[in-house]
């Protein structure tokens, strides 16, 4: 395919750039790559073919066509950041990295791939390098100590909760491993749920829904059940009562949305997932697992031991659910300050910590497993239930590699005040 004129080019830029803010990935894709078996097509070309192929869940051949490309257009700083952030996103560490390292070599200054760095290294293990690595840019980038603190972090966690730090350890761990199809039958059903509070999800938020609909279906789940802020509380004002007051005093989307989840979760047996999150490759192999074993399923940060409570799989007969049910049924936040600091600790990520940090503390035997056959799962034994484990870089990534228009608006909870 040969493109006459600029203008030419720019019409079939922008019409593949239309296929792709529509999750249109296989007509992208099939107009992209033909530019880029040229060989001589401008760089751009390869980018939009690489993000095809990441939304039909092919990233090591989108990486395989950046690399291409950088053998072409060396040090060009798009096609590195593409790489870098599939690569990252993916679980491919040495390869982010590296793609990392490239960038820097010529923006050395470039603080966000400075603790791109750092996060990789926190990914891969090699704290000794995140200290040094930090501290010896620290008189450049003021920011790096936050890494430090990281890792200081998990070394006192490690200490007070060995397990916690061990299980994201394993399910790290396991990221390399081969994936083996399972069984589709023969495991416990669960209601997959969403939240968006404002009612019909805007277009960059149906693509990802398209996706996980998708997945739905292939794990047997039917239909994603989408629930916005009436219909949430209809659901709560019949299921868990205990829970309307929160949810009708709720002071943001997001808090609406971390309260309605653990209400479902009280009642029934559930996957929720945040809007935003982007299914990877293995997703439905690490949830079919999941599902099977029958458990709690918590999903951790690749970065640190942190657990996100965008992402879980559920029962209602489970010790993690039951416990966090009874720290938040009669919650309330009237005189506290309306900030993310709020949101995080009273319904959000924070509590789902301390709850497990509670549930190994009062177990007199703990033991990590990890399941043959399937990448980025962990297993942990307590004296009366298990908890499995998965990671932003297995089962769905944080967000997409698309930017999310809500991000810069105040439905983004984190451009509220309160503690980073």
């Amino acid at each position: 395919m040969e493109i006459k004129t600029p203008r030419a080019r720019d019409l079939q830029i922008f019409e593949v750039r239309k296929l792709l803010a529509a999750g249109e990935f296989d007509q992208a894709l099939s107009i992209a790559i033909k530019f880029v078996e040229q060989k001589t097509v401008h760089v751009l070309w390869y980018r939009l073919a690489a993000e095809a192929m990441t939304g039909l869940g092919r990233p090591l051949e989108a990486l395989d066509i950046l690399r291409d490309a950088l053998e072409r257009h060396q040090d060009d700083a798009r096609l590195l950041r593409t790489a870098r952030a599939i690569a990252f996103q993916h679980g491919c560490w040495a390869q982010a990295l590296a793609f990392t390292e490239q960038i820097l070599s010529s923006s050395p200054d470039d603080i966000k791939m400075v603790n791109f760095k750092l996060h990789t290294y926190l990914a891969m293990g090699r704290d000794d390098d995140v200290r040094t690595y930090a501290l010896t840019n620290e008189p450049v980038h003021p920011g790096l100590q936050k890494a430090v603190n990281f890792e200081a972090w998990t070394g006192e966690l490690r200490e007070r909760a060995a397990p916690f730090v061990q299980s994201w350890e394993a399910a790290l761990g396991m990221r390399s491993a081969p994936t083996t199809k399972i069984s589709e039958q023969d495991f416990s059903p669960v209601t997959f749920i969403q939240y968006w509070s404002q009612g019909e999800l805007p277009e960059d938020l149906s693509i990802i829904f398209n996706q996980w609909q998708k997945l739905a279906k292939e794990l047997g789940l039917g239909e994603v059940n989408l629930f916005n802020k009436d219909s949430a509380s209809a659901w709560i004002a019949e299921h868990a009562p205990e829970f309307s007051q929160a949810f009708a005093s709720a002071f943001h989307y997001a808090m609406e949305s971390d309260i309605f989840r653990i209400a479902y979760a009280s009642r029934k047996p559930c996957l929720y997932v945040d809007s935003d999150a982007w299914p990877l490759p293995e997703a439905a192999e690490i949830l079919r697992t999941a599902m099977r074993h029958g458990n709690t399923m918590l999903y951790f940060r690749a970065y640190r031991p942190w657990i996100l409570n965008g992402l879980f799989l559920s029962y209602p007969t489970c010790n993690f659910i039951k416990l966090l049910v009874k720290q938040t049924r009669n919650l309330r936040f009237d005189g506290l300050p309306q900030n993310h600091t709020t949101i995080d600790a009273m319904f959000g990520p924070s509590r789902f910590n301390d709850v497990l940090k509670m549930l190994i503390k009062s177990s007199s035997n703990t033991s990590i497993l990890q399941p043959e056959g399937v990448a980025g799962l962990s297993i942990l034994r307590l004296d009366k239930s298990d908890v499995c484990f998965t990671h932003e870089a297995a089962v769905a990534s944080v967000r997409p590699l698309f930017s999310l228009a809500y991000k810069t608006t105040e439905a983004n909870w984190k451009t509220l005040g309160g503690r980073d």
